[in-house]
């Protein structure tokens, strides 16, 4: 079942394309009550044009690119990644397998935790877990390439202590250096000195590399982008869901914060 939901996400993004940039700062948090571009009585205003009634709340969904499907029996819109489907005036979450008819519901699609990503960080990308704080904490996806990359995985090497996460190897931003460079972070046998040569931008775990080392893992992570909906780097998922494109002004605090009730 995993295997086929990674063959399909593949496919999508061969076929859609994907442009992935340097997020330089935080952009947004998947956390948002209410689009920033309207008010509360512009959408009451929307829901009354409708005859749906007043509003009683609205949370914001990132669903990506749709596609329109037209098959032999009926239309849909479906989500380019698979997950959200549209049809018949229902809006279904496929990878949590519920509709999303409520204010509840829509809150949880915006916090899919990583645990329910059709893919494994340890076993089908390239990526290092780095920290020993004793709750899983999330990820972050770097191009060791990039300044912003490398100061996000260097501020969690200044406390490794405070964390416990992933850092997974997405070159996406600069080209084929990027790739050769993560070939050479990921396959270097001083696992601990390729971390800081990825924080460090230094290159003293690259003269011995681990024998039948799985090199394919570094492409996989970036044709598995379209699977956690990455448009720039740094990015990152903290393990109960929560994004983060760019790196958060407080990173400790933004991976410990409880946020179930208010942004």
């Amino acid at each position: 079942m995993r295997f086929n939901m990674i063959t399909t996400l593949i496919a999508t993004s061969l076929f859609l394309g994907s442009s992935i940039g340097v997020a330089e700062e935080q952009r947004f948090t998947a956390d948002i009550s209410l689009p920033e571009n309207q008010s509360s009585q512009e959408w009451n205003n929307i829901a009354i044009e409708e005859k749906a009634g007043g509003i009683i709340g609205v949370q914001r969904i990132y669903v990506g690119n749709l596609v329109f499907v037209e098959a032999q029996n009926e239309s849909f819109l479906i989500s380019e990644d698979g997950r959200f489907l549209f049809r018949g005036g229902i809006f279904q979450d496929r990878w949590q397998g519920q509709n999303v008819n409520d204010l509840e519901a829509a809150f949880r699609a915006m916090r899919i935790p990583l645990s329910h990503y059709p893919v494994d960080l340890d076993e089908d990308v390239a990526s290092f877990q780095i920290g020993s704080a004793s709750t899983y904490q999330g990820a972050i996806f770097v191009d060791p390439t990039t300044q912003f990359s490398r100061d996000i995985v260097a501020e969690v090497l200044e406390s490794p202590e405070k964390y416990n996460i992933h850092v997974v190897l997405m070159p996406a931003v600069g080209g084929d250096d990027a790739m050769a460079r993560s070939m050479s972070l990921y396959c270097a046998s001083n696992k601990a000195q390729a971390i800081e040569d990825l924080a460090y931008n230094t290159s003293e775990s690259f003269s011995a590399m681990k024998p039948g080392c799985k090199r394919e893992k570094v492409p996989m992570s970036l044709m598995l982008n379209s699977a956690f909906r990455i448009e720039g780097i740094p990015h990152l998922i903290r393990a109960d869901g929560r994004v983060s494109a760019g790196k958060p002004v407080d990173l400790h605090s933004w991976f410990t914060k409880d946020t179930r009730q208010t942004p």
